[in-house]
């Protein structure tokens, strides 16, 4: 087996293992808002602005980010088990390999919607124009300092 096939079952084998994790999440719509920042900040969910939105679009945003999916019920008992949920949930999704490559497979296998697919890519485009940035700053000194590593100049 090579590396890369490896790599691809240990991904999948953590996927399974997510999708026969039953994780109950909340009905969002019958959340008030001290009930919605605990389950966002109980879970680690990315989610840009949180702090700002209005209720309807904290809602609207968790649901996004669990998959769109919710259960009927009383919101106050099933944020008082969310915690234990998540941190199971977590537990399952966790990649142990700290190889660049798997967790870049995993973060890009785990796009749920479309709109962490483009905030994904928003992010991607400005670390690599930042990227840039930073190159220039480098090459600048390396240049300043003459470090040409045996040769005369960059040509």
């Amino acid at each position: 087996m090579t590396a890369a096939s490896a790599t691809m079952e240990l991904l999948k084998k953590q996927k399974k293992a997510a999708a026969d994790e039953s994780v109950v999440t909340p009905d969002f719509s019958k959340m008030n808002t001290k009930e919605l920042i605990k389950y966002h900040d109980a879970s680690g969910l990315e989610v840009d602005d949180f702090e700002t939105m209005t209720i309807k679009e904290k809602r609207e945003a968790l649901k996004a980010a669990t998959g769109g999916s919710s259960v009927d019920g009383d919101a106050s008992a099933v944020t008082e088990k969310t915690e234990a949920e998540i941190t199971s949930k977590k537990a399952a999704n966790k990649v142990e390999d700290e190889d660049l490559l798997v967790k870049t497979v995993h973060e890009i296998e785990n796009i749920s919607t479309e709109k962490q697919a483009h905030e994904v890519a928003k992010t991607l485009i400005d670390e690599w124009e930042f990227s840039d940035f930073r190159l220039g700053g480098v090459l600048s000194v390396i240049q300043a300092n003459g470090w040409f590593g045996g040769y005369d100049n960059f040509k």
